[in-house]
């Protein structure tokens, strides 16, 4: 089965979808959905971790009834794919799962599908 790689964020996980074999990776489904608005405080012109979100700002009605509509189907068609439902995390506006190369492949090659990352922790720095 053919797959959408551009999709796919790290070429651990392009490898993972080109075999037919492999351990099942957790990775973050990222939707193709609208990125929320933050305001962000801090120094004029400082960017990185010098900048703080403060605000999110919120959709309109209408925008969250079009988000809410995408993150169902996905979810449907994530459940279908998966055979169970997939974790929804809100403030990454992302799915978590477990996923074999075909699932994988099935997937990218979906409209709702926006990004795949490998779900990793990071270390955490002081």
């Amino acid at each position: 089965m053919q797959f959408e790689a551009e999709k796919i964020a790290s070429q651990q996980l392009r490898m993972l979808a080109a075999g037919e074999a492999g351990e099942p990776a957790s990775v973050l489904i990222e939707l193709d959905i609208p990125p929320q608005q933050l305001d962000f405080a801090g120094p004029a012109g400082v960017t990185g971790s010098g900048r703080i979100p403060v605000e999110v700002h919120p959709e309109s009605p209408a925008q969250r009834a079009e988000i809410d509509q995408k993150v169902l189907a996905a979810r449907e068609f994530l459940t279908r794919v998966l055979g169970k439902p997939p974790r929804w995390l809100n403030s990454a506006r992302a799915f978590v799962a477990q996923v074999t190369p075909e699932q994988l492949r099935q997937i990218t090659n979906s409209s709702l599908t926006k990004r795949i990352h490998l779900n990793r922790r990071m270390p955490l720095t002081r």
